[in-house]
C-alpha cells in the first residue's frame, strides 16, 4: 500500500490509496475482495490516507 495525501489524477479521478498485491493461483482474489468491501467506504479510505504506522494501516483493514 502506498499512501498518496495529495492524490493522483487518473483521469478525472483522484486516488490517495494504492494497492499492489500478488499471489498464486487465485489466493489474491479474497485479499483483493477485502480490500475493495473496505475501500467502497470513502470514510475507510480517508483514514488509510490519514494513517501514520504500518500497525494502524494492518488495524483498519483487519477491523
Amino acid at each position: 500500500m502506498v499512501q498518496v495525501p495529495d492524490g493522483i489524477d487518473f483521469d478525472g479521478d483522484t486516488a490517495y490509496v494504492l494497492f499492489g498485491i500478488a499471489g498464486k493461483a487465485d489466493e489474491h482474489l479474497e485479499v483483493l475482495g477485502r480490500i475493495a468491501e473496505f475501500c467502497a467506504d470513502e470514510n475507510n479510505v480517508d483514514r488509510l490516507r490519514r494513517a501514520t504506522t504500518a500497525q494502524e494501516v494492518l488495524d483498519l483493514i483487519n477491523a
